[in-house]
């Protein structure tokens, strides 16, 4: 019995330094994550000025490890950044259209920067560099020249209320991450041409006040920018477009231009409520998939806007119903069309300023197009939530809208309409021949009157379509058998 209880003893031991040796080496390794995971503080505590030399802090970030957070908030960098390759402006037509940049040494950041609120005194050179983690230059000011050309943002990144105050290139850079240019302030010329944006993208109520260049940017999740201001020249001509880009109530103050764009993989461009004060061009564009462009309520002068209907034809202009936002910039409800009893009027208005447009311009064939697509549309829609009541009183509008829309394509094909008469008369022609018909009868005469309302009152409900098409022959064909049989019994 003793050996039993000393033996237990021992297990009970056992167990306790186990526990105890388990203890220890949980502190250690807490101690050690604790170790790697520090923050590098960029100023001496009580230094005020918090001012940073800019070749230090270089150095800092890449010897940084991956866990190590660089924090530099409110701090003042001055002194030189090392240049990975000289940049040289190329002015052309009143604008800067690109730049050469010699060099191609890239160097790898791993760890997170905080530098919220830092004021960069003089040119910043980040090109070439990966930023393996976060990014936080919320807030900071860029006083000079800065270069992000070729730069790889793997991590978040956040430039939220940031100002640069001159040139900033982030031509061909990547953004693998989320990335917030929400609030930015670009006060000279910006480049972001042949850039990459991977995820969502936010440049809401951003300020360009220089000119813009997006020239062959990939937007490839859903980008925001809502409430943009663009106050001098921009551009996004052959940029392509994977998802929904919200452009709702931007300001285009001068000449923008979406010249062959490309819109694929369903994704939608929408302008409501935007506003264009100069040339707005969308020349040769390619729309691909289910993608559409909404134009509702855009804003610009006629015969500024410059459009190839062709690439837009097919309904591809509709109407927005409504945005629906969650009180967050990302992720957004896109509704379907909303049918309200003011959504055919939405969409007249829509198409009348796009027809005076191309009528300013002289631009007659799209001018045309645009007007029979609208009288096709009307057609559709034109009895969407209408009572009893208001469905026979349009009916004679609609009527001759319908007799005008087959016979001469809305009055857009002149010639068609000498056609469609001499098929009329041949058509009637048959059918008196076929019943042999004598007009002075006035009982024939209501026969024939019933029967052409009978068909009319067909198409009219079916709204022309394949059903309604087919009853027209069926009935037809009743009562010319009918006819042929009554006329045999009389006989």
């Amino acid at each position: 019995m003793i050996k039993l209880i000393t033996n237990k003893m021992k297990y009970y031991k056992y167990i306790l330094i186990s526990k105890s040796k388990l203890l220890v080496f949980v502190l250690l390794l807490f101690c050690n994550l604790s170790l790697n995971a520090r923050v590098i503080q960029m100023w001496e505590d009580g230094d005020s000025l918090r001012i940073v030399n800019a070749e230090k802090l270089e150095k800092i970030l890449l010897n940084a490890s991956e866990d190590d957070i660089v924090d530099l908030e409110s701090c003042i960098v001055v002194g030189k950044f090392k240049n990975r390759g000289t940049a040289n402006k190329i002015s052309m037509n009143k604008r800067i259209t690109g730049e050469v940049i010699h060099g191609s040494k890239s160097d790898t950041i791993y760890c997170s920067i905080n530098a919220k609120s830092c004021i960069f005194e003089n040119k910043v050179y980040f090109q070439f560099m990966t930023f393996k983690g976060k990014v936080n230059f919320e807030e900071a000011t860029f006083k000079n020249d800065t270069f992000f050309y070729k730069a790889n943002f793997i991590g978040g990144t956040i430039f939220w209320g940031a100002t640069f105050n001159s040139y900033v290139n982030f031509k061909k850079a990547l953004f693998d991450n989320e990335i917030y240019f929400w609030n930015v302030t670009f006060k000279d010329y910006t480049n972001f041409s042949e850039s990459i944006f991977n995820n969502y993208t936010c440049f809401i109520d951003a300020n360009f006040c220089g000119n813009t260049c997006f020239d062959y940017t990939v937007f490839t999740d859903y980008t925001d920018f809502r409430g943009t201001i663009f106050r001098r020249f921009t551009s996004f001509n052959s940029a392509t477009f994977k998802n929904p880009t919200l452009f709702t109530s931007s300001r285009f103050e001068e000449t923008i231009e979406f010249n062959q764009i490309i819109l694929e993989n369903g994704a939608h461009l929408y302008f409501t409520n935007a506003y264009s004060k100069k040339n707005a061009s969308f020349m040769k564009i390619n729309i691909k998939d289910s993608s559409k462009i909404y134009f509702q309520n855009f804003y610009f002068t006629p015969g500024k806007f410059k459009i190839d209907w062709k690439s837009l034809q097919a309904n591809k202009i509709y109407h927005i119903g409504f945005l629906h936002i969650i009180n967050k910039p990302y992720p957004i409800n896109i509704y379907p069309i909303n049918r309200d009893w003011n959504s055919l009027n939405d969409k007249h208005r829509l198409y009348s300023i796009l027809m005076d447009n191309f009528k300013a311009q002289g631009d007659w064939p799209s001018y045309d197009g645009c007007y029979y697509e609208w009288k096709t549309i009307e057609l559709k829609e034109f009895f969407y939530d209408k009572n009893l009541w208001q469905f026979f009183k349009s009916l004679p509008y609609y009527i001759f809208n319908f007799i005008n829309y087959h016979s001469c394509d809305a009055g857009t094909n002149p010639f068609k309409l000498i056609i469609v008469s001499f098929l009329v008369v041949l058509y009637f022609s048959f059918i008196y021949w076929l019943r042999d018909i004598p007009i002075k009868k006035l009982k024939n005469w209501l026969k024939c009157i019933i029967f052409s309302s009978v068909t009319v009152l067909i198409i009219v409900a079916f709204k022309n379509n394949f059903l309604g098409m087919l009853l027209f022959i069926v009935v037809l064909s009743i009562y010319v058998i009918i006819g042929n049989v009554s006329k045999v019994g009389v006989k």
